[in-house]
């Protein structure tokens, strides 16, 4: 990218929204080729949506088989055509989707309600935790629950390491807990919070970390050291969801203020805070390009009917109609 965008405030940043559903959107995410952005809402559906070098987005397709609110997706690591899906309370399983052919490949029961998934780099294992604090391993060549693993502090967010030699626990005692994997004995406890720790983001490089809390601060740590290098306290509310861009440079945190906060992690530049119309729960970036997408506002067009918006963030360079 050229040197004259790196510090444009996020209020500058070109913006657009999608009527994306029928309800409240939940849950965003991008395929790995950054081509395709998928949207999980309260009206029970995931929607597929394409995204050409322009910025402009289509409705590619419409994967219903829920019963209740999409609450999480993932793409799969490799396959730019294959993710999974979480539902709300009702569903205890995560559903495998196939968007070549808009189906529910697979649905694999689990033990309890879900709060997060995420696959292994290698995309050979996912992991889920529940209501229970209970991680289940699940290896999706078998389509088998292998391993299940109880924890005495609840957990709120999961994630694996990029050799897939660790994972990482978000807990209630405000520590990030990181684990040997597939063994799950403790290696290291990074303590950046006073409160639980809700959401934890990656670089691509996974040199660092950035852990959201429900104290409002987000820490910053080097995983080498296991050190906290950074924090940042202008959200008034607790954090919700943290995203690196694809090349580490800026960080996107979301949390219960209606708000987006994006910095500038080369150059140290906070480049604002922007209010929003509602309080995104989750936040995620093109894994090739500086877009940033959440979930927006929920609103009624003028024969009543209801749409659950996203909303799309695009630096000037990226280009949007």
């Amino acid at each position: 990218m050229t040197v004259a965008y790196a510090d444009t405030p996020i209020a500058e940043w070109k913006r657009k929204e999608l009527r994306a559903h029928r309800r409240k959107v939940f849950c965003v995410g991008w395929n790995e080729d950054g081509r395709r952005l998928a949207t999980g809402s309260h009206d029970e559906t995931m929607r597929v949506w394409s995204c050409d070098e322009a910025g402009i987005f289509k409705q590619e397709m419409e994967m219903r088989g829920h019963q209740d609110a999409v609450s999480r997706l993932a793409w799969h690591p490799t396959h730019p055509d294959k993710l999974a899906s979480l539902g709300q309370l009702t569903e205890q399983s995560v559903r495998f989707w196939d968007t070549r052919s808009g189906k529910n490949t697979a649905t694999l029961p689990t033990p309890g309600i879900n709060l997060s998934l995420v696959w292994s780099p290698d995309a050979q294992y996912m992991a889920v935790n529940n209501l229970d604090d209970v991680v289940s391993i699940l290896d999706v060549r078998r389509m088998k629950v292998v391993s299940k693993h109880n924890f005495k502090q609840q957990i709120f967010e999961i994630a694996f390491s990029k050799d897939s030699k660790h994972f990482y626990l978000a807990t209630d005692a405000g520590e990030v807990e990181v684990l040997s994997f597939p063994d799950f004995k403790p290696e290291r406890t990074m303590k950046g919070h006073v409160s639980r720790v809700s959401c934890m983001g990656f670089d691509p490089g996974h040199t660092r970390m950035a852990s959201g809390g429900m104290d409002t601060v987000t820490s910053l740590w080097d995983l080498e050291e296991g050190i906290c290098t950074q924090t940042f306290y202008d959200l008034d509310q607790a954090i919700r969801g943290v995203g690196f861009s694809h090349d580490g440079q800026y960080l996107a945190i979301v949390s219960e203020e209606p708000a987006l906060e994006v910095v500038n992690l080369r150059t140290g530049a906070n480049l604002g805070k922007q209010v929003l119309r509602t309080c995104p729960v989750d936040v995620a970036w093109n894994p090739r390009r500086h877009i940033l997408a959440f979930p927006g506002a929920s609103e009624r067009d003028g024969s009543g009917a209801e749409h659950g918006l996203v909303e799309l963030r695009y630096l000037p360079e990226q280009g949007q109609s």
